[in-house]
């Protein structure tokens, strides 16, 4: 049965509210007998409501195509829309005036996921403890704000095939959504790619990535400074900035962390979850000799490597679960232990090629972004300098900004793969 408006937005706060309020509006207008989230959608790409605009933007600038601009794109994203709602049979009989389009079942099912999505959020945690003594937060006295709101929308299937359509990918858009850009320096210039002297480092992309890096790293508030990179190129990101550390190209960064020290653990963790402990203890032990001894220095950055190597993504199955959830809780809290006693000098930096990956980690780990200082960055663009010079990838030229109203390029059946010199990995 529909859910009455009345009753759905008593879940809502001011402002979610108020963007339900538009949807039952334009359902109405286009004589629809319920209020979809195709709906609560078009009503969010009003001028009136910034988030999720401001998201889409963010999302174009590092996204996929390139070559079209953010209001064409933008324009497409509302053509699909329209068209969408134009699919949504009408009402035949004829509504009276004060008759306001019931909640669909499927956007009701979006607000509660949206108020347990928000019970789960550390300030809801805090303030149920508060008032654990007298009577628990329930699900169904949270009051959903916007943010929450969009991010829930974005499940819905139809939602997600709209903006696939339009060129769109629902996690960055999310990604986007839960973190806000962080405040830039002006961008260092990018030499020509053909030049190979000390001094010129060569890869606009790369280093466009490792300034974000570096950016996270000095962040003001010193609340999230450890960059956990996420995305399809994050391991190459890593892998870049991996090499400028060692070869000493600060160019990118800010000049508080130049001359800081690399320390990579990755291959030392993947032995750790398979129970051979020595060499990770090993590591940790170098790890604080060197930062007694970097005093002086702006400090080390540690490299985790791979987030699924915690998560037991490998197929491995020499040990019962238990087991390894021991081994891997351990190693979390050595880590733990480890930037407790040197956190204001001691960096982290890992990567995660899928936002399920940080998903599962932080479902696993409730606190770990708090307590590991976690900002995650979403790297969706990257090149090598070899890329540079060669055509376009076949994942721009896959991007059809009418989702299939129009005839494809010969080149869409083509891998979505970027083909790159290879980078040295990360095994000292």
């Amino acid at each position: 049965m529909p859910t009455p408006v009345a009753t759905a937005r008593q879940c809502l706060t001011e402002e979610a509210a108020r963007a339900l309020d538009d949807a039952v509006s334009i359902a109405k207008r286009r004589n629809h007998a319920q209020t979809t989230s195709l709906h609560v959608l078009s009503a969010l790409l009003a001028p009136s409501f910034s988030l999720l605009r401001e998201s889409l933007s963010r999302c174009r600038n590092t996204g996929s195509a390139p070559g079209y601009s953010n209001r064409f794109q933008f324009r497409v994203l509302e053509l699909c829309v329209s068209v969408s709602l134009e699919k949504l049979a009408s009402s035949k009989t004829a509504q009276s005036d004060d008759f306001a389009p019931p909640i669909a079942n499927s956007l009701m099912a979006a607000i509660k996921r949206a108020q347990a999505n928000q019970r789960r959020q550390p300030e809801m945690y805090h303030l149920n403890q508060i008032h654990l003594s007298n009577n628990p937060i329930s699900i169904s006295g949270i009051k959903v704000e916007l943010k929450h709101f969009v991010l829930a929308i974005l499940d819905d299937p139809n939602v997600s095939r709209v903006f696939g359509d339009a060129g769109y990918w629902s996690p960055d858009i999310k990604l986007a959504i839960i973190h806000p850009p962080i405040p830039r320096w002006a961008p260092a210039r990018c030499p020509p790619l053909f030049m190979d002297f000390p001094g010129f480092e060569g890869n606009c992309d790369a280093d466009e990535n490792c300034r974000r890096i570096g950016e996270v790293m000095m962040m003001k508030n010193k609340e999230k400074k450890n960059p956990l990179l996420i995305g399809v190129c994050a391991k190459d990101a890593l892998w870049s900035f991996k090499d400028c550390l060692e070869k000493g190209r600060y160019g990118g960064f800010p000049s508080e962390i130049h001359g800081v020290k690399l320390v990579c653990m990755e291959r030392e963790i993947g032995k750790f979850v398979r129970r051979e402990k020595d060499e990770f203890n090993l590591k940790l032990k170098e790890v604080s000799l060197m930062m007694e001894n970097s005093c002086s220095g702006p400090g080390v950055v540690v490299n985790l490597g791979e987030l699924r190597v915690l998560l037991k993504e490998e197929g491995s199955s020499s040990s019962a679960d238990g087991d390894d959830h021991d081994d891997v809780n351990e190693l979390v809290m050595k880590i733990s232990g480890l930037i407790e006693v040197y956190g204001k000098k001691l960096w982290l930096i890992g990567a995660a090629a899928k936002y399920e990956t940080y998903s599962k980690f932080l479902g696993r780990f409730p606190s770990i972004e708090k307590d590991w200082d976690l900002q995650p960055l979403p790297i969706t663009s990257f090149r090598s300098s070899f890329d540079s010079l060669g055509s376009k990838s076949s994942l721009l030229g896959s991007f059809v900004p009418f989702g299939g109203f129009f005839a494809s390029q010969a080149d869409i059946s083509a891998p979505l793969t970027i083909a790159r010199q290879p980078f040295t990995r990360c095994n000292a």
